[in-house]
């Protein structure tokens, strides 16, 4: 949460090596389970592919929809119905669960 009047500068570096080594250290602990690495759409500025990749040479076994799962926000009645009648799968938060559980 931001503080009124203090400015903290972040750097975030992700690199190929960190992702290879970050998916290999899970699988040391997670052992014969298997790993699903969910790529976002840039992979942290270096390319859905390379991303991709280097959690795959890290030990992933599989690759996550991070390139066919699209947040909306917000829709009108309207647009929901045009939304569920295209989708293969349509999630809906609950307004009921304050978890963040969604319906299926």
């Amino acid at each position: 949460m931001p503080v009124e009047g203090i400015h903290r500068p972040a750097w975030a570096e992700v690199s190929r090596a960190a992702i290879v080594a970050n998916a290999s250290a899970i699988k040391a602990v997670i052992g014969a389970t298997s790993l699903c690495a969910v790529v976002k759409a840039d992979g942290y500025g270096h390319g859905a592919t390379l991303a991709a990749a280097a959690a795959l040479d890290g030990g992933a076994d599989t690759l996550g929809v991070a390139d066919r799962v699209h947040f909306v926000g917000r829709l009108s009645r309207q647009q929901v119905a045009r939304f569920t009648a295209r989708a293969t799968l349509f999630v809906v938060p609950s307004r009921l669960e304050p978890f963040g559980i969604v319906i299926l």
